[in-house]
């Protein structure tokens, strides 16, 4: 049966993108810590809802920082990591992957890269809500919404970046509303293809992951 969604790994148009204050742009004031609501955390940093007050219309972002809790040996391999986000990030423009918004300093001295606000829960967030309610699969439709913006998202990155993402799972998906927007996000650790779809660098290692939905003993 022919899909609703024919073509729907045709590349769609791109959208606007700003730029960060390295670009020249309008300067960028990011908040200290304590004066934004934490989203979550992933290794080594925090994620933060900035409100961009005073601005019309504006959508809010989401700041991702180091924790400041990190061992000292391991702060220079966090910033490195949140350093090549920015870089491969601001190079990325596609409605299911979170944009670039801007790589600055914040009040209080730490690094920051601001990202587009993807949504309130990551999909591992609603999976696990979902078991602990004790309800059944979700809808097929938003399943099927869900893996087709997963794999536009994916096949933009291995297709037209030549990028594997590297740590691909349910908490690296997040979802806004009522599955109104599905976005990849943590593009941290891509790895550079080559011509022929493999990782360029021998060395380096993918995460591995396993399926919240596969831990069960009936599976």
């Amino acid at each position: 049966m022919a899909s609703s969604d024919e073509g729907a790994f045709k590349t769609p148009k791109t959208v606007r993108v700003r730029s960060s204050t390295s670009s020249g742009g309008t300067p960028i004031t990011i908040p200290a810590s304590p004066f934004m609501k934490k989203l979550g955390c992933g290794t080594g940093v925090n994620v933060y809802l900035m409100d961009r007050m005073g601005k019309l219309n504006a959508s809010p972002w989401a700041v991702k920082k180091i924790n400041s809790r990190c061992a000292t040996n391991q702060m220079a391999v966090y910033q490195k990591r949140l350093n090549d986000e920015a870089k491969v990030l601001k190079g990325i423009n596609h409605p299911n992957i979170v944009g670039f918004r801007a790589f600055t300093t914040a009040k209080d001295g730490s690094k920051c890269l601001a990202m587009e606000y993807g949504g309130e829960q990551s999909l591992n967030d609603l999976l696990e809500k979902r078991r602990e309610d004790g309800l059944k699969a979700f809808p097929s439709a938003n399943i099927e919404k869900v893996a087709l913006h997963v794999a536009r998202g994916l096949q933009y990155l291995h297709n037209e970046k030549k990028l594997l993402h590297g740590d691909m799972k349910s908490c690296n998906v997040v979802i806004k509303g009522d599955f109104e927007t599905v976005k990849i996000c943590d593009v941290g650790v891509s790895l550079q293809l080559d011509e022929n779809m493999k990782v360029s660098d021998p060395k380096a290692r993918v995460h591995r992951h396993r399926a919240v939905e596969t831990k069960g003993s009936s599976v």
